[in-house]
């Protein structure tokens, strides 16, 4: 299976990047290389992580890391990561 981040995921990654960057840079770098680890681990066990609720039938799932709720779905042999948000934020807005 194969990886990818979407257009959207990037962005989400650039712009926590960013924010953390204001306080601590070097700590910003390795945080987003935490959530890239954290996406690359879900290849793993892509199941294992729940379904968003109201989302079950688009095959949206979210896995917790740290604050943070990675969103992502798994079809034709591909692991798209969609978003990547801070789980207190308006999450309803994305999707």
């Amino acid at each position: 299976m194969k990886l990818a981040l979407t257009d959207e995921a990037l962005e989400d990654l650039q712009s926590i990047g960013d924010w953390i960057a204001h306080h601590n840079s070097a700590r910003a770098k390795s945080f987003i290389a935490e959530l890239r680890e954290s996406c690359a681990e879900i290849l793993n066990f892509p199941d294992k992580y729940q379904l968003v609720e109201g989302r079950e039938t688009s095959g949206l799932r979210r896995k917790v890391h740290g604050e943070y709720l990675i969103f992502y779905r798994v079809h034709s042999g591909r692991l798209d990561i969609v978003h990547i948000q801070r789980a207190s934020r308006d999450l309803w807005k994305f999707f």
